[in-house]
Order: C-alpha cells, then structure tokens, then sequence
C-alpha cells in the first residue's frame, strides 16, 4: 500500500509543479471530505481522478487507471470499497 501512496504523492507533486496558481481556498479534503471520484469500466478497469490543493492555492490533478493485472488494483479496490459500472464514487483520504 505505500507504494502507492509513493506513486500518488509523486504525480501530483509532478503535476503541482505545472499547476497554475489560484485564489485562496479551503482544501479539497477539508471542504467535501474526499479527494477526487473513482469508476470502474465493464473490464473493471478502476480510475481515479484525485485533486488536491495547497494553502497557496495551487490546485493538482491526476489521473490514474488500474486494470485487473496492476500490482495495486487490489489496495485501489480496497480503499475505493464497491464501486459499479457507471458509478462515480467519492474518494475518502488515505490515512497516513
């Protein structure tokens, strides 16, 4: 499981680094208490789309496919819990 949250962390630090800069904001966890949605495709392919937001205001997205065979698809389903085709389903926050 840290791997992955290794591999999360790292892409939205990459793409933090190219995220343009907005306003002042509350958090995205803080204010709706999950960090971006979660689907699942007829292959049951799971994506996530996550977000997060320093309190600079920088905004960082990421987008992420875990087929069945992925090394993490098991800790992705886990942590995502029962997800249906054609579902988007809030992502709650990893604990540390």
């Amino acid at each position: 499981m840290s791997h992955v949250l290794l591999n999360i962390f790292v892409a939205l630090v990459m793409v933090a680094i190219v995220a343009c800069s907005v306003g002042p904001e509350k958090a995205h966890e803080e204010e709706f208490g999950w960090i971006g949605i979660a689907t699942i495709d007829t292959e049951g392919t799971i994506t996530i789309q996550l977000r997060s937001q320093e309190e600079d205001g920088t905004i960082a997205h990421g987008y992420f496919s875990y087929p069945k065979d992925h090394e993490d698809y098991q800790d992705i389903k886990q942590h995502v819990g029962k997800l249906e085709v054609g579902e988007e389903k809030p992502i709650p926050p990893w604990k540390n």
